[in-house]
């Protein structure tokens, strides 16, 4: 008689176990993600302007602040399928006022990807050019993704200015571009 009274307290919680496990896998897994590139929010409208693709299940969700005491442009988005909630793309985008505060905010982002567990990986050296002007790349690896961040100085062509951005995407593993030295 007292096992038949523990059957449905037994099913009750496996039911609450299983509901709270698909939740995990397809509602939070894909914020995870896009916290350890450094943006904010649990779901992809937080904060954020969302547009739906015209073709296709996209719906991409963004956002630019500009602080007015460091004059840094903050630049964020996430595109991802909302019915299957799978991630397709992930950037956070700082441009800089000068050489000084792009220089502490890659070192600021750094810190926080090591901080946050991610593995440095091997990145091929940039070659900066006249159209590619990068100067940094460096890749941190995490269980399922890969976040890499690129630093590029341009030249205004209208005002001559330099201008400093530091870009830094999600990517599954094994899709950034970095990890596996090539050898000739």
């Amino acid at each position: 008689m007292r096992g038949r009274k523990r059957l449905p307290l037994l099913g009750t919680l496996l039911t609450i176990v299983v509901v709270a496990i698909c939740v995990w896998w397809a509602y939070l897994r894909p914020a995870v993600l896009w916290r350890r590139v450094g943006l904010a929010g649990w779901t992809p409208g937080a904060g954020r302007r969302c547009v739906r693709a015209q073709e296709g299940p996209l719906l991409t969700c963004a956002r630019r602040v500009v602080d007015a005491a460091t004059g840094l442009t903050d630049e964020e988005s996430i595109s991802l399928n909302p019915l299957t909630r799978h991630v397709a793309a992930i950037s956070h985008v700082w441009d800089a006022p000068d050489s000084a505060t792009w220089f502490r905010q890659q070192d600021s982002v750094r810190r926080a990807l090591a901080l946050r567990g991610g593995r440095p990986i091997w990145c091929p050296p940039p070659h900066p050019t006249r159209y590619s002007p990068m100067l940094v790349l460096q890749a941190w690896r995490f269980q399922r993704q890969e976040v890499r961040l690129a630093s590029y100085r341009f030249t205004n062509p209208r005002t001559g200015a330099a201008q400093w951005e530091i870009d830094i995407r999600g990517f599954p593993v094994g899709v950034s571009g970095c990890g596996k030295k090539l050898t000739p």
